[in-house]
Order: C-alpha cells, then sequence, then structure tokens
C-alpha cells in the first residue's frame, strides 16, 4: 500500500499488520424467495448469489409468509458448495422487520410467539437464548416504530439500492443519533433485499448489492455471527466494489491494533487512523483535503453553496487524473469531521484526531463515488459506494 502526505493535520505512519487473525469475507444478509414474497424458487436464488462469488448468504424469508415456520431452512435446495450459508428469518410486523441469524436450524416457536405479541423485546430474547444475532431492518423504509430493544446486535443501514437517497442518509441518522451517541455499540451492516430475480424491478435489485463485508476468525457460519457481533464489518454499494477498512493505533507504536468494531482507550492522548480503499487500483493518484464546512454541507443536505462548488471543480480540473474521483468522509460522533478529494488508485489515506479525555467518541467513513453499476443504475444506486462501521473511543 501506498501512503500519501497531504496538508497539516495528515500525519504518515507506519504501515503494519492487523492485530487480528483472519479475513474478509464478503456477503449478502437479506434475500427471500418463493416461500415468502419473492420471485424465485432457492435453488434459483442460490444460483444468482453464487454467480456474484459471494463467500457467505442467508436467506430471510417473512415469517408471517410461513406461519411462523422457516420452510426454506428444509428447502433441498438451500445449499451451496461455495458460500457459507446461515439460517435466517424475516422477523415481519406491522411496526417494525427484523433479521434473525443463526448457525444452525433452530426453535423458532418463541420467536413467533414474540411476534404474535409484537414484543420485540421478547424476540431480540428469544433469538440470543437460540444462538442467533437479531438485526433491526431498514429501519426508515417501513419504518422501525418500536423503541429499541436492549441487546440488539445490528441495524441494516443500507438496504438494497437506496432508491431514494434519503432513505441511506436517514438511517445513518437513525444509527447515528439514535444509538451510537447514546453509547450503544451496535453494528451497521447491509442487505439487497432482493426479492425479484426476473420481471421489471429485477434490473433494480441484485444480490450482493450492496455486499457486506465480514472480518471473521474462521470461515464457518459461527465464525461470520461472531465477525458481524464483534462489529467487524464494512459495506460495499455493489458485489463487484472495493471494500474500505478503518484502523486505528491509540498508543502511538505504529501498530494499527484496532479495527472497525474495536475500542481504544484515549485520555488526552493523540489517535492516528488509517483507512484503507481495498482493491482501488494502483496505489497512485491525486488526494486534496476539503474544508470541514464543505463536508458538512454535503453530508448534511447533498447540495453546495455557489463558491464551494466552484472550490470544488478548480480541485478537480487541477488533479492530473481525474479517473475513478472519490469524495472521502469521515464522521466523527455522528457529525461529518473532514474529508478528502481522491482520483486515480489513492489506496490509503492516513488522518490523526486527539479525542476528549474520558469520553466516549467514535469515528466512521463513508465514500462517495461513482458506483459499478449501468444505464440508470447509475441513478437508482446513487453515489455513496461504501461504509464502515465505527472505531470506538472508550466505550
Amino acid at each position: 500500500m501506498n501512503s500519501f502526505q497531504t496538508i497539516a493535520g495528515i500525519a504518515l505512519v507506519t504501515v503494519s499488520v492487523m492485530a487480528h487473525g483472519g479475513q474478509w469475507y464478503k456477503g449478502d444478509l437479506h434475500n427471500h424467495s418463493l416461500h415468502s414474497d419473492g420471485d424465485s424458487s432457492v435453488a434459483d436464488v442460490i444460483a444468482s448469489a453464487e454467480s456474484r462469488e459471494l463467500d457467505f448468504f442467508v436467506l430471510t424469508d417473512h415469517d408471517g409468509d410461513m406461519n411462523g415456520e422457516p420452510t426454506h431452512w428444509w428447502d433441498p435446495e438451500y445449499q451451496s458448495s461455495s458460500m457459507i450459508l446461515l439460517y435466517g428469518v424475516e422477523w415481519t410486523t406491522g411496526d417494525g422487520h427484523a433479521n434473525v441469524w443463526a448457525e444452525q436450524p433452530y426453535d423458532y416457536a418463541p420467536l413467533w410467539q414474540a411476534h404474535q405479541n409484537s414484543d420485540p423485546q421478547a424476540a431480540v430474547d428469544a433469538a440470543h437464548t437460540a444462538g442467533a444475532l437479531f438485526s433491526i431492518n431498514h429501519p426508515v423504509r417501513l419504518d422501525w416504530k418500536y423503541p429499541v430493544p436492549t441487546g440488539v446486535d445490528a441495524i441494516e443501514v443500507w438496504n438494497g439500492a437506496m432508491l431514494i437517497n434519503d432513505n441511506f442518509h436517514a438511517s445513518n441518522d437513525f444509527w447515528d443519533d439514535a444509538l451510537l451517541q447514546s453509547g450503544t455499540k451496535i453494528t451497521g451492516v447491509g442487505g439487497s433485499d432482493t426479492h425479484n430475480l426476473e420481471g421489471i424491478l429485477s434490473p433494480f435489485q441484485g444480490h450482493g448489492n450492496p455486499s457486506t463485508w465480514v472480518y471473521a476468525e474462521t470461515p464457518t457460519p459461527q465464525g461470520i455471527l461472531d465477525g458481524i457481533k464483534a462489529g467487524h464489518v464494512s459495506i460495499s454499494a455493489t458485489y463487484d466494489d472495493y471494500r474500505v477498512e478503518l484502523d486505528a493505533d491509540a498508543d502511538g507504536d505504529g501498530n494499527f491494533e484496532a479495527m472497525m468494531g474495536d475500542t481504544v482507550f484515549a485520555n488526552g492522548n493523540e489517535v492516528d487512523f488509517r483507512l484503507n480503499i481495498a482493491g482501488s487500483g494502483s496505489g497512485t493518484g491525486d488526494m486534496v483535503q476539503i474544508p470541514s464546512s464543505i463536508v458538512k454541507a454535503i453530508d448534511g443536505s447533498g447540495k453546495l453553496k455557489f463558491w464551494d462548488a466552484v472550490w470544488m471543480s478548480i480541485q478537480i480540473a487541477l488533479m492530473e487524473n481525474t479517473d475513478d474521483l472519490r469524495m472521502v468522509m469521515v464522521v466523527k460522533n455522528g457529525d461529518a469531521y473532514t474529508g478528502w478529494l481522491t482520483s486515480g488508485g489513492v489506496d490509503e489515506i492516513n488522518f490523526s484526531d486527539t479525542p476528549n479525555a474520558g469520553s466516549k467518541g467514535y469515528y466512521r467513513v463513508e465514500v462517495f463515488g461513482e458506483p459499478k453499476v449501468k444505464g440508470l443504475n447509475k441513478i437508482i444506486f446513487a453515489f455513496r459506494t461504501a461504509l464502515t462501521n465505527p472505531i470506538y473511543v472508550n466505550y
């Protein structure tokens, strides 16, 4: 990997091996078949996911459509020679949906009873008793109207292609404002929510769009679940797009010992961060830091004032290579903190910050660019192309 020095505030630090012993796996955590409201057989769904070279996959058919009995678990077509398969259900009530993922089939009756009683806390507790994870789905599209139960493991911050860009932004506000800033560590995940492999809607859906990347210690169902629970997760807009990783060095020894989902402890000391864009290119290109006022404007409204737009246009015009133009944004404690324009194959950015001593905080990253899709999908997919989970401070 290559490092780039920009302006004051960007620290160059030594690249070292991450203090974890696993690897990254790419998959899709939200999918449907003919067992609920999907239009395709389990065999066709599995074949579609395999064609996109996903490493793990889960069918999450709606429990209500199956009268509380996850019939897809017992479908003989639910098998794969190339993907790690989880056992999932979409817990589906009129006041909110959630995915429940497990390593193996289990007794769904307690979760179905919680569904009948419209009791999400009982559902979370039943999921944990079964060794499963509970993840709130699309909280601002088919809104989550319940209070957030204690012990929720994850939240779907990126659902499908995000046909309406505000859904993405609002989902992340829910994650930031309702959960992370209250001091709750909760993993952000993505899910394609694919229902249609045929018909008019099929071009706008697809397995692995988005893809959830999980850093797992072992290539097993439990390894994937443990990685999700730990927050070792990054999300890419499409199955063939780059992955973004965020690491931190809190003790200044040059070893980036913390990754997304981990907690570092800081008492007034500077923390170094390393952002890696895996699979982005050659490592060469242009990079310009963006004034925080412009970053905040883009994050808040998606619109730029006239002179801000002029400034951005000038910076782009001055770049030697405008291929793969991206904006990288760091979110600190729910607010846009800093950002960069990058082009070419820039694959690493280093920055430093001094968190407030003794206070809880977090840092995560969003990347904006042109997704790897064609035609009208370029509009449908909006411009966010990647998202990391937070690194937590003093949690």
